[in-house]
């Protein structure tokens, strides 16, 4: 006679449980409203809603897994009718990706492979609901891997949307975790039992949840916090004054925690000015346009007297100290609305025309130097007014620069008419389209331009090229800009940094003002680049 502990397995149904069918259904519907969005958004000015091409596989995927459960008949696993009928479904699949997937530059064959894998998962979870199960195993493990796999990918495009994030994640989540007690081998009733499953499955949902809320939420300081612990293999105490800065595949700097200057003092503006670029080229580089303003005067030419004589106009204000701490600070960084500057301790190279950087050299070693501020908008030596030549290189393209970018400008300046109307319809495009990454797989050709057009993610370079290409060809006078975001404050009034802390952004020419403004592409510059 059998004992009781013994576990007699029985025929699973041919439809697999409900709830692991439910979590397919959510992440194929949460699949085909990201790629809906994601080929919708690609269309500015239309006035589609529905991408027919992007969702038609995802919506026979689902009315293929509904008629099965209409249906008795099934295919039998293992056997040659099954792969025949799976290859059939992939061939056409790949048929319909070449058909369908758009041909842009090398990134056709990106956009191709990532098509080809996200679809065939799309097809494996309709054959699975149309194959024979297995007798006394696992129903439907494959089935809770497929949705979490097809679930995923949803998440990856940058216009994933909040509601599939507000109202499909937790069905989903529910659904999956239903469907995980069927994954078990199926039994006869009355050797049952009631295994504390249930409170161990709601315990790790409930905590899972807090640990992405919580890192959704500090994701800048977790970020900080590992890189901490991680000491870049390419470290550097150099500090970001790179004078051709190139844009390609990670940041420019290594991301270390040298460092750079101490700030002290009421801190107004965080964002301390650096480099200035206006002349783009295709290949990713930034260069000044007027070269004279990178270097130091000659001993023949100005005084360090003369050249800084400009910026210490309108000395009022409140006053800071920033206390380079290292030997090697070439640049005096200052945030742009500073109302004077106090050097003495420096040799200046400086163009009063381009208003641009500000070089150093130590006369007797590394000393303070002071800047007082007005305010944030204050109208100081370094924002106006613009020359007609200076007008000329901060709206200037590249001759072979891609015209996608100036029709996306085109229609994204549609029923705009101030300088801060166009920037703010870019940081929205940027925003829906892009997501930050460190690093970036930019491809052959113009990175800037592809990370536009292709809507790929990027570091804070893309972020504030982008602006600054799109701005000119929107008619707005803009320039590249590096330098340093101070968001550590170890103690009040005083601001430590790091190398980790470089930036980018843009500044943009308001003919109202006649001013130069700061142009932050990113919302949260704190998070990026550190």
């Amino acid at each position: 006679m059998m004992q009781p502990s013994a576990r007699h397995a029985v025929d699973a149904p041919l439809s697999p449980p409900r709830s692991a069918t439910a979590s397919i259904l959510i992440a194929l519907t949460s699949l085909a409203i990201s790629v809906n969005a994601d080929s919708v958004s690609k269309h500015l000015g239309g006035t589609a809603s529905i991408a027919i091409s992007a969702i038609a596989p995802i919506a026979v995927s689902i009315v293929v897994i509904l008629a099965s459960f209409l249906s008795r008949s099934r295919l039998e696993r293992g056997k040659p009718a099954i792969w025949i009928v799976r290859a059939s479904a992939f061939v056409l699949t790949l048929i319909y990706a070449l058909a369908t997937s758009e041909h842009i530059q090398s990134f056709y064959y990106l956009n191709f492979v990532a098509r080809i894998f996200s679809l065939s998962f799309v097809v494996e979870c309709a054959i699975q609901h149309w194959q024979r199960p297995p007798t006394g195993q696992h129903r439907n493990a494959i089935l809770v891997f497929l949705a979490a796999i097809v679930f995923v990918l949803a998440s990856r495009f940058p216009t994933h949307v909040k509601a599939n994030t507000i109202y499909l994640t937790p069905l989903f989540i529910g659904a999956l975790a239903i469907s995980m007690r069927a994954a078990r081998p199926r039994v006869n009733p009355q050797y049952r039992t009631f295994p504390p499953w249930i409170a161990a499955l709601v315990l790790a949902t409930v905590m899972g949840g807090v640990a992405a809320q919580t890192v959704a939420a500090h994701n800048a300081e977790w970020t900080r916090l590992f890189l901490s612990l991680m000491r870049p293999p390419n470290f550097s105490d150099t500090p970001d004054v790179n004078t051709r800065p190139m844009i390609g595949r990670s940041f420019n700097l290594p991301l270390s925690q040298k460092r750079i200057f101490k700030i002290e003092g009421e801190i107004v503006e965080r964002h301390m000015r650096g480099m200035t670029f206006e002349t783009y080229n295709t290949n990713g580089s930034w260069i000044p346009s007027f070269e004279a303003h990178m270097r130091l005067p000659a001993s023949d030419a100005k005084t360090s007297d003369d050249a800084g004589a400009p910026l210490t106009a309108n000395p009022g204000g409140q006053r800071i100290t920033v206390t380079p701490l290292i030997d090697n600070l070439p640049i005096l960084y200052v945030p742009l609305h500073m109302a004077g500057l106090d050097a003495k301790a420096y040799r200046i190279g400086w163009s009063p025309e381009w208003r641009g950087s500000i070089f150093a050299t130590p006369l007797k070693g590394v000393e303070p130097y002071q800047i007082t501020i007005a305010n944030e908008t204050h109208p100081g030596p370094l924002t106006g007014p613009l020359s007609a030549s200076v007008r000329e290189h901060c709206l200037e393209l590249p001759p072979d620069f891609d015209p996608r970018v100036q029709e996306i400008a085109r229609q994204l300046q549609h029923g705009t008419t101030t300088p801060h109307d166009k920037l703010d319809a870019i940081r929205r495009y940027l925003g829906r389209n892009h997501s930050y990454s460190l690093t970036v797989e930019p491809g052959p050709g113009d990175p800037v331009a592809n990370f536009i057009v292709q809507k790929r993610d990027g570091h804070c370079q893309y972020f504030a090229a982008s602006a600054v290409l799109l701005l000119r060809c929107m008619g707005i006078p803009a320039r590249y800009v590096t330098g340093y975001y101070a968001h550590e404050t170890p103690q009040i009034n005083v601001a430590m940094v790091r190398q980790r802390d470089a930036h980018a952004w843009a500044e943009i020419f308001e003919e109202e003002s006649g001013s130069w403004l700061r142009a932050e592409a990113l919302e949260a510059p704190e998070a990026d680049c550190s």
